[in-house]
């Protein structure tokens, strides 16, 4: 009976006459048990640990299911490691298990060491870094994106073991938020590239070659296209077998490839309106400040985020952990 609540979840079809005697609710709650049972008989052998990314876009569902599941963290050794956005409130905050980990900003120093970690060299000049610290505040994914993009615009350029800026009004002509960032470096790849891009974007945040290649054009080569993406760090190898798969690297980076496909295809399809802006953060759903985002609602999938992102800025994410008081010497 434990096998057959769950299968209905994956869609594999089970004898069992009982199924078809109950109603939904019924189902709900017997599903719920069957998959806390796998867990809890699975944590008898060794320590299970729960990861889940972005549940501030969590269904009704999953949430309901986790809240259920947190019952029973102290008692077995589980380990539920969410992330969230501050705005986000857990259902699960109550427990006596729960324990919230508020992530800070980067600092001066942490934002100076990444500097140097990714551009590769012994000295940043001051004009580099109060360039990218003024502008990220201090926001991992924004410094990140903001030192590729000075790269690929050639704003900044090494000299020996320093990097310089090559001109002192490049900082007028960098995008203001991340959005605009991703989208000037997605404008600045070759047509075939950005195409695969937005391809991907359209089947999700993770994609299998076989299924790119069987929607993408057939005159243009795959292969070189996803390599470059990949050196571009827009993209990365995320399985090799049982079939080949990548994924974004970031889930903001598939929004805006998605948006950007969205947007030309309305231009090609009102050629007598004006076309909408090229600014990303013109549209709610998908604004979001130099600092953390500050929205919250769930949904499924980014698409079916929140239309209400507006509000001040943040400068912090979320992480929140349960723990077994009996097996604290188990965390991660």
């Amino acid at each position: 009976m434990v096998i057959s609540y769950p299968s209905n979840i994956v869609s594999i079809r089970v004898k069992d006459e009982l199924l078809q005697d109950i109603g939904m609710e019924e189902r709900r709650i017997q599903t719920f048990d069957g998959v806390k049972a796998t867990f809890v008989g699975e944590s008898q052998e060794r320590t299970v640990v729960i990861i889940l990314e972005d549940i501030h876009w969590i269904d009704k569902s999953s949430e309901e299911f986790f809240n259920y599941v947190s019952s029973s963290v102290a008692q077995n050794r589980i380990l539920i490691l969410a992330l969230h956005r501050p705005v986000y409130q857990c259902p699960w905050a109550s427990g006596s298990s729960y324990l919230r980990i508020p992530v800070e900003s980067l600092s001066s120093g942490e934002s100076e060491e990444m500097l140097h970690g990714m551009l590769g060299v012994g000295e940043v000049t001051k004009e580099v870094k109060d360039l990218v610290q003024g502008k990220a505040e201090g926001n991992p994914m924004f410094t990140e994106e903001l030192i590729l993009d000075l790269i690929e615009s050639g704003h900044i350029r090494s000299e020996g073991d320093v990097c310089r800026l090559v001109e002192k009004e490049a900082e007028t002509r960098i995008p203001a938020n991340v959005q605009d960032i991703i989208m000037a470096r997605i404008d600045r790849l070759e047509e075939p590239m950005k195409q695969t891009l937005q391809l991907a974007s359209v089947i999700g945040r993770e994609f299998a070659y076989a299924i790119l290649d069987k929607i993408g054009d057939s005159e243009s080569p795959l292969t070189p296209a996803l390599e470059t993406l990949q050196k571009s760090e827009l993209i990365a190898e995320k399985n090799i077998f049982p079939e080949l798969e990548y994924m974004f690297r970031h889930a903001l980076t598939q929004d805006v490839a998605y948006n950007s496909l969205l947007f030309e295809r309305r231009q090609k399809s009102t050629p007598s309106s004006p076309p909408p802006s090229r600014n990303t953060s013109a549209t709610p759903s998908r604004s979001i400040s130099k600092s953390w985002p500050t929205t919250t609602k769930t949904g499924t999938s980014p698409k079916r985020r929140s239309s209400s992102w507006p509000g001040p800025a943040r400068k912090r994410w979320t992480c929140t952990r349960w723990t077994s008081p009996k097996n604290t010497s188990r965390r991660r």
